[in-house]
């Protein structure tokens, strides 16, 4: 219950928010996200929506991962990316990068 943009970003379980787009489900206990999701504590998994990663440089909070694939839907890239066995969707709106490059992935605003 909620307005669609509190709905959208903070869904009350996974069937929610999966109606409302793509997301990634994440176990902060799996490695190589228990290194960079906190609290290391928590038990909850975390969705997190392909538009809140962020693809850059080596940070003290990123992953290194490999892209597998990049996809072009017109106004967006969706990027699959293999960190440590696990693979992610990223979103971006311009695409810097190609199958098989190294790529550092991290979750700025993950609350």
């Amino acid at each position: 219950q909620g307005t669609p943009q509190k709905i959208y970003r903070n869904p009350l379980d996974e069937y929610t928010a999966g109606l409302l787009g793509s997301l990634n489900v994440i176990d902060p206990a799996q490695e190589p996200f228990s290194r960079i999701l906190t609290p290391k504590r928590s038990k909850k998994k975390h969705i997190v929506r392909s538009e809140q990663f962020f693809l850059g440089t080596k940070r003290k909070n990123s992953l290194a991962g490999k892209v597998v694939q990049t996809r072009f839907f017109g106004s967006y890239y969706e990027i699959e990316i293999e960190c440590s066995g696990t693979i992610i969707l990223a979103r971006t709106q311009s695409c810097t990068v190609a199958t098989g490059d190294s790529v550092y992935v991290s979750i700025p605003d993950l609350k």
